[in-house]
């Protein structure tokens, strides 16, 4: 995990200059792309104690201090709640909750302007930061320079300010969607996971409740470079967000064997259904009148972790 992370910053840092040297938008948009894919990666050192690695997130617009807060403490603690900030932050662009009095406009509209808010997202948080810096409600940290850096850099390479300035505007644009987009087609939005208004299990269970606001795709999980961009293994995450995501998969054993003995039907989804899922959410003004739960069906599971599961068995 931190050589790909590693590996992800150098390729990071040659792009930009490739993208700047040679003035080239097509290679703009691959260090977007690549910056995305950091951040997904970052996001598994912020969860762990201080290290360097977790600054990786800072090369973007974000700030890895502020998602230690806004994420470790609020969407992971309360995750599709009125206390996640993840659902709070994005309205009034994005609504999830099934409000019964969900404006029009929120349920028809905003499945198709949600991709401009993507891509916006930067923009959005740069101009926060600049205000708070302003009005004195946030402090100065030498790490916030990182993105304006590699601004002054393009310009400097190109030897244009607006050729710069709009190279790195396509680079971040870029990371902004990316990161944006596939953060909320990820693990958290579908009818059937649970958000606030739907109806609550009987059995407030902390660990019951993670897994009623989570789905695992079944496509990702093998494969630590893809899980690592596209927050996957995202309900071992959130049951042990601290442990690295390449140690994550060796827990799946325990994990299904413990959803049995509490006569919960784990089971992995398909990532079209989570795609599907995230823009039915969005429509949805109808609170889910049934408790959260694992359909009744045959589980789907990835063959990774079933060899991993007859494994254990064999040796039990």
């Amino acid at each position: 995990m931190k050589l790909m992370a590693d590996g992800q910053a150098a390729l990071y840092v040659a792009t930009v200059f490739a993208a700047a040297v040679h003035a080239s938008y097509g290679l703009a948009f691959c260090a977007g792309l690549v910056l995305w894919t950091i951040m997904g990666t970052a996001h598994n050192f912020f969860h762990q104690a201080d290290n360097f690695r977790m600054f990786y997130f800072d090369l973007s617009p974000l700030s890895s201090s502020d998602w230690r807060i806004t994420h470790g403490l609020s969407h992971h603690l309360y995750p599709n709640t009125l206390y996640d900030f993840e659902i709070s932050v994005l309205e009034p662009f994005i609504h999830f909750l099934p409000e019964p009095h969900k404006h029009f406009l929120h349920r028809y509209v905003t499945p198709v302007t949600c991709h401009l808010t993507m891509l916006l997202a930067f923009f959005i948080e740069i101009i926060k930061r600049i205000a708070g810096l302003i009005i004195g409600t946030r402090k100065f940290e030498m790490i916030n320079v990182l993105p304006w850096a590699q601004c002054v850099v393009m310009m400097l390479c190109t030897g244009s300010f607006q050729t710069g300035l709009l190279l790195y505007l396509t680079t971040i644009c870029t990371a902004s969607f990316f990161f944006a987009w596939v953060g909320l087609i990820a693990a958290h939005h579908h009818p059937e996971i649970y958000h606030a208004y739907d109806t609550f299990r009987s059995d407030p269970d902390w660990g019951l409740c993670q897994l009623d606001a989570v789905r695992d795709k079944i496509e990702v999980t093998g494969s630590l470079f893809l899980v690592a961009i596209s927050f996957g293994d995202h309900s071992l995450h959130h049951l042990f967000p601290t442990v690295d995501h390449s140690k994550l998969p060796y827990l799946y054993p325990a994990l299904i064997e413990t959803c049995e003995e509490f006569n919960l039907n784990f089971s992995f989804v398909k990532q079209k259904e989570l795609i599907l899922g995230m823009y039915l959410q969005i429509c949805s003004a109808n609170p889910n009148p049934k408790p959260p739960g694992f359909p009744q069906i045959k589980p789907l599971i990835p063959e990774v972790v079933q060899k991993m599961i007859h494994k254990k068995k064999n040796h039990s």
